[in-house]
């Protein structure tokens, strides 16, 4: 996958969890979120982890997230913000759907389907940007 695909894919998964346990601070794994092992022999760490911390970073930087805690590949505290729960919390009007973004990200986290996840974020961020102007 391209470097923005996993990034979609990561902001799924990320605001997924964090909608699903609002307003509780939860940690996050890198490793187990994606199911990866970094070789503690060889410090050989997969590009995705690096994506993956980087993913969480621009969230932050933009306002979704918050976290208290940043270890090389684990946060701790993490929440959504204001503007992360409410771009969660938005129907889009391109759709009749009862649920909004989040609950449409969740399922889409918990069926596993990467197209589905991908087009919530897109949909979120859109959003988002559209309501912070």
């Amino acid at each position: 996958m391209k470097n923005i695909e996993l990034f979609d894919l990561y902001t799924g998964k990320i605001l997924s969890k964090l909608y699903e346990h609002f307003p509780l601070k939860v940690n996050i794994d890198v490793c187990e979120m994606l199911g990866l092992e970094i070789d503690e022999e060889s410090l050989n760490i997969p590009k995705e982890c690096d994506i993956f911390n980087d993913t969480v970073e621009w969230l932050k930087q933009s306002g979704f997230i918050y976290y208290d805690h940043r270890f090389a590949y684990a946060y701790s505290g993490v929440v959504l913000s204001a503007v992360g729960l409410e771009t969660l919390k938005a129907t889009p009007q391109s759709i009749k759907a009862r649920d909004g973004i989040g609950e449409m990200m969740r399922d889409a986290v918990i069926r596993g389907k990467n197209e589905a996840i991908r087009t919530a974020v897109r949909m979120a961020l859109s959003h988002a940007v559209g309501w912070m102007k």
